[in-house]
């Protein structure tokens, strides 16, 4: 492979990317020469503000850089070496010393790990390999390039008070539903379904390529281990993961179906200030999140859907794709007859 000059991270020596810095104390502790452009990126932050783990090499794999945080774990750009393909990898966060505290978070990285190597779909970001760096685990991932998340999408649009297209939820939720009908094929349940976890992705012939990240909190059906833990995000958890109750593909329904609300409508159906005040709404069997949009008249079909999307008990709920898939799209048909663009700007507001 051809050399590419870059620096180190840490004492600015410079160097071939990929070979290792021998300057005394960077060779010592393991660090490597990154790409002048991710160099770039950190110059300006002083050597004691710079992550650690920029300029490692786990595996084969060289990280240049930050990316976020996801379940259990912080994300970094990885550069696959020698050919210096993209990847997003991994690395478990140890936040506790308490033994059955990491033990657990330990079981819930593997988990995940695990639910990635079962899944193959192209809404489904991709498990590329994992491994252990000094006793740590990590997960590499495909890096999502040219995405931003759904959150992101929302957020732009309430700034520029422009809604959804019928036709662009319509596609958009179409693809949520198909990775979950993958992921629910393998019997993996992945429990934390929210703007955040789902990245658009602009590629050749569409600007909504959907990618599903983030099984952290993904559970197997056949795993019958139970928790007292709440896990989820308050907006999105479906009440039995409130309540601890049994979950299943029905769980995921309820979150896609609070994400279709919001998409559809422009409006929360649980809006509320804290976790308590959402979490009581969705317990409450005399609360109707239907009530918040019947002043936009939208069309019966409409209003029963979003009845039976997020309702409180799973038996009165969608229990599989196939069945809310049937309804939304009737959802949208009436939505098109009726010319209803998916959100107005005054609703996306109330975000």
């Amino acid at each position: 492979m051809r050399d590419v000059v870059g620096k180190c991270p840490h004492c600015e020596y410079a160097g071939n990317v990929g070979e290792a810095c021998r300057e005394r104390v960077c060779s010592r502790k393991g660090y490597h020469f990154i790409p002048i452009n991710h160099f770039e990126d950190l110059k300006d932050r002083p050597f004691h503000a710079r992550d650690q783990h920029i300029g490692l090499v786990m595996g084969d794999y060289l990280i240049v850089g930050e990316v976020g945080k996801g379940g259990f774990g912080k994300v970094y750009l990885a550069l696959q070496l020698p050919v210096l393909m993209k990847a997003a990898l991994k690395l478990m966060v140890r936040g506790s010393s308490d033994p059955v505290t990491a033990a657990t978070l330990l079981k819930k990285f593997e988990g995940e790990a695990l639910s990635l190597a079962r899944l193959n779909h192209p809404n489904i970001v991709r498990l590329l390999k994992y491994g252990t760096f000094v006793d740590t685990p990590y997960i590499v991932m495909e890096y999502v390039e040219g995405g931003r998340t759904l959150k992101q999408e929302v957020t732009e649009r309430v700034f520029i008070g422009d809604g959804f297209e019928t036709a662009t939820a319509k596609h958009i939720v179409g693809q949520i539903l198909n990775a979950l009908e993958s992921a629910h094929a393998q019997k993996i349940i992945h429990r934390d379904i929210k703007p955040e976890n789902i990245m658009l992705q602009h590629v050749a012939g569409d600007k909504y390529f959907v990618r599903i990240l983030d099984f952290g909190l993904s559970k197997f059906v056949e795993d019958r281990t139970q928790t007292s833990m709440v896990v989820g995000t308050p907006t999105y958890m479906a009440p039995e993961q409130i309540t601890g109750k049994n979950i299943g593909p029905w769980t995921d329904i309820y979150a896609i179906g609070v994400i279709a609300y919001e998409m559809i409508t422009g409006r929360r159906p649980f809006a509320g200030k804290s976790r308590q005040e959402i979490f009581s709404r969705k317990l409450d069997p005399l609360y109707n999140p239907v009530e918040r949009i019947l002043d936009v008249g939208y069309p019966e079909v409409v209003l029963r859907f979003f009845e039976r999307a997020v309702a409180r008990e799973a038996d009165d709920r969608y229990s599989n794709v196939h069945e809310f898939r049937d309804g939304v799209e009737r959802v949208f048909r009436a939505l098109e007859k009726t010319q209803h663009v998916s959100i107005s700007s005054s609703d996306l507001a109330q975000l």
